[in-house]
């Protein structure tokens, strides 16, 4: 029997084969029709929903988020190289590490709030069997459930909201980058409306991301924010 390693590294692989397919297709498309690349490889996330779904019916939610997040950011990259990711100042960095760690406690009492209300309504959170999973692991297990939650996760969303899509944003409306804070946010949002009593912990993560995005024209200080945020969120969970 192969190991959970193993076969989680294969998906890695299908998933980094798949997205860059879907990328350069989409890169054939604008060429084509004139609209550009990141535009066609929005196409890629209805694909990454599936494979995330699809590895969470095999049992492991945790693995598939970041498989479906590999096709659709592996996609953007491909179709787009140009993701903001120049080397930001080290203040930079600092500053979003410690804004994820200052914001985290916030975010989690507000989550738990909306936590017990949610289930006031007798439905269970979608994530709760992810994070439920990976505090049953043991050993290894626990530690490599750890760095993917609270480093990989964040390093691919990143990727996709505060890169691809807002690149987007910026090529739309070039002059109202406050678009691109709250259109990235609305999305991040959405893209967690599978757990809907996180909607506002969430959002306020987006709001910080994104201010650090455009403050620092880098992906790299909205990536040490977000990391440090679910990092502390393992500590608190552990």
């Amino acid at each position: 029997m192969p190991s959970a390693v193993a076969i989680g590294l294969g998906g890695a692989v299908i998933a980094l084969g798949l997205g860059g397919a879907l990328g350069a297709a989409a890169r054939r498309l604008s060429r084509r029709s004139g609209l550009p690349p990141g535009f066609w490889a929005l196409g890629a996330w209805p694909p990454g929903v599936l494979v995330s779904g699809l590895w969470a019916w095999l049992g492991d939610p945790l693995t598939g988020s970041l498989l479906g997040l590999l096709v659709i950011a592996s996609a953007a990259a491909v179709a787009e190289p140009a993701l903001d990711l120049r080397r930001p100042s080290w203040i930079n960095l600092v500053h979003g590490g410690l804004l994820g760690v200052a914001v985290a406690p916030g975010a989690a009492l507000l989550g738990a709030g909306a936590w017990r209300l949610w289930f006031l309504w007798d439905a269970v959170p979608s994530s709760q069997a992810l994070v439920s999973g990976w505090l049953a692991r043991e050993g290894a297990a626990w530690w490599i459930g750890a760095a993917q939650l609270g480093l990989l996760l964040p390093f691919l969303e990143e990727l996709l909201f505060r890169g691809h899509v807002w690149g987007l944003f910026t090529r739309v409306a070039p002059d109202r980058p406050q678009w691109a804070i709250w259109g990235t946010t609305l999305l991040f949002v959405g893209f967690h409306l599978n757990e809907p009593w996180s909607v506002a912990p969430i959002g306020l993560l987006g709001v910080c991301v994104g201010w650090l995005r455009r403050r620092s024209g880098s992906v790299w200080p909205p990536i040490a924010c977000h990391a440090s945020y679910n990092l502390m969120f393992v500590y608190l969970a552990s």
